[in-house]
C-alpha cells in the first residue's frame, strides 16, 4: 500500500505524463506518452500549427487565428474577425523572444476592415474606427474599406505540461495606423491559441 501511494505521488513529478486507456474488456492495457516541454520554443518546434480565438484588437470584436510556426521563434499568422459594423481579415509576422512558459513577443501586420451595409454607421467597436478612421461620407453611407498597418507587443503564457499541453493565453497592446490618412490609434487584444 505504501509503495502504491509513493508511486501515485511521484507520477506527476516525472518528466513524461502517462495516460492509461481502458479497452473493452475493462483492463488498462494501452499507454500513451505525452511529452512535457521546458521551453515554449521546444514545444513550438514539434507543434507547428496553432488555432486560436481573440477578442478586440485588429479583429474588431471577436476573431479567429491560424498560426504557422516557421521557426520556434518566428511565425506567420492569418485571421478573420467580426464586429457590429464591419468584418475584418489580417495577416502578420510574429517574433517571439526566449522564455520558458511566459514569452514576450512582437508582431507587425496588415489588417483590412470593411462594411458594405446601406445603413449609416452609428456606433463602432472599437470606437476609434468611427471617430478617427472613417470620413463623414463613409459614416453616412455605411460603406467603407480601411487598410491598416499595426505593431503589437504582447506576453504569451504556454501550458507546457499536463493534460492542457499546447494551450496558450496572451494579452497584447497594439498600435494601429490607417494607411490612407495616417491616423494612429491604440488598442489591445486578449486571446488563446492551441498548438498541435
Amino acid at each position: 500500500m505504501k509503495l502504491l501511494l509513493a508511486i501515485l505521488i511521484m507520477l506527476p513529478l516525472s518528466s513524461q505524463a502517462l495516460i492509461l486507456l481502458e479497452n473493452k474488456s475493462g483492463r488498462y492495457s494501452t499507454r500513451t506518452k505525452i511529452p512535457n516541454f521546458d521551453q515554449a520554443q521546444r514545444m513550438k518546434r514539434q507543434r507547428r500549427i496553432g488555432l486560436g480565438l481573440s477578442a478586440a484588437g485588429v479583429h474588431g470584436l471577436l476573431g479567429g487565428n491560424l498560426e504557422l510556426n516557421l521557426k520556434p521563434e518566428l511565425s506567420l499568422m492569418g485571421g478573420f474577425g467580426l464586429s457590429n459594423s464591419f468584418y475584418s481579415f489580417n495577416t502578420q509576422i510574429k517574433r517571439s523572444l526566449y522564455g520558458n512558459d511566459i514569452t514576450p513577443y512582437m508582431a507587425l501586420g496588415y489588417a483590412h476592415w470593411s462594411n458594405s451595409s446601406d445603413d449609416p454607421v452609428e456606433d463602432t467597436i472599437p470606437s476609434f474606427l468611427g471617430k478617427k478612421f472613417l470620413s463623414d461620407n463613409e459614416i453616412s453611407s455605411g460603406e467603407f474599406s480601411e487598410n491598416l498597418l499595426y505593431v503589437s507587443l504582447g506576453l504569451q503564457f504556454y501550458q507546457l505540461t499536463g493534460e492542457w499541453i499546447g494551450l496558450s493565453l496572451y494579452a497584447e497592446l497594439i498600435g494601429v495606423m490607417d494607411i490612407d490618412d495616417t491616423q494612429v490609434a491604440p488598442t489591445f487584444s486578449l486571446g488563446s491559441t492551441y498548438y498541435f
